[in-house]
């Protein structure tokens, strides 16, 4: 797979992205942490069951008895099968071709934010399909974060050319066929009874979040910008303030200086006292 360099006129090309911060941080802790729990998995794999059990999506848990664990609803999403290599490499590969696109756009702040927006929704929709069909297994994967970001690119770059496997298509027709993809599967396992088939809803969930926030203009917001911004301004206003205060205290001093020549210190009031005092104190 391999994308157009710029923005312009989209182009079939087989170089591969340039690597970002932000999709190097997230491969490298899903990596690491597949390779944590495929170690776990040789040596204790009752250990390693007991660890998926407090941080993969356990939708029994969310059936309103009890508190749910609400950190299950991001930590599921970092998560992967031990038995199936593909599972990781698959979220990863299309993390890396497409989130690099969105990353490069709009900064890793957003990208961040929108990665976990989608695995948030892939969860909900997840939960959703369960109510409807009673408790399923664990769900883990990135699936849903990973559909998100792909779909968001799709959205924006309809088309742009990619290679998938080995045929050359636009990103707006790779989108409905991995739409119509999982849409079937989906189907096809809830006709079967196949429990597996309400993780579909958790692609389905991402690839509706990655349209939506391309759409609507989401993909702009990054929270991280949007703070520090917010602390530049603050600093900003507070160092006019404080050059607004001083040039006050050193306008009220130049007047009580003139009123001590013109009519003594002992005509000061307490409250001029206890201002001069306290210019008196500040550090030059």
């Amino acid at each position: 797979m391999a994308r157009d360099a710029g923005f312009g006129a989209p182009r079939a090309q087989l170089a591969l992205p340039h690597w970002t911060p932000m999709v190097r941080r997230l491969i490298l802790i899903n990596a690491g942490l597949f390779l944590a729990s495929f170690a776990l998995y040789l040596v204790r794999e009752d250990w390693l069951e007991a660890l998926l059990l407090q941080l993969g999506l356990d939708s029994a848990r969310f059936d309103g008895s009890t508190w749910p664990p609400l950190w299950q609803l991001f930590t599921y999403g970092f998560l992967h099968s031990v038995t199936q290599i593909t599972h990781v490499l698959f979220n990863m590969l299309t993390l890396f071709f497409f989130g690099t696109q969105l990353e490069e756009r709009y900064g890793s702040g957003s990208l961040l934010f929108h990665y976990l927006a989608a695995q948030l929704c892939g969860a909900l929709l997840f939960l959703i399909g369960t109510w409807f069909l009673g408790a399923q297994p664990l769900l883990i994967g990135a699936s849903g974060a990973c559909y998100g970001v792909m779909f968001a690119v799709a959205t924006l770059f309809p088309d742009r050319q990619v290679i998938f496997i080995l045929f050359p298509m636009t990103l707006r027709t790779l989108a409905f066929v991995l739409l119509g993809m999982t849409v079937f599967m989906g189907l096809l396992d809830l006709k079967h009874g196949v429990s597996g088939g309400v993780s579909h809803a958790t692609h389905l969930g991402g690839l509706a979040y990655g349209w939506l926030a391309a759409r609507k203009g989401w993909l702009e917001f990054d929270p991280r910008a949007r703070l520090e911004r917010r602390r530049t301004v603050r600093a900003a206003e507070q160092a006019v303030q404080e050059q607004l205060r001083s040039e006050a205290d050193a306008m009220r001093m130049d007047q009580l200086l003139e009123k001590i020549h013109r009519e003594g210190m002992a005509r000061l009031s307490a409250d001029e006292r206890e201002f001069m005092r306290r210019m008196s104190q500040r550090r030059p």
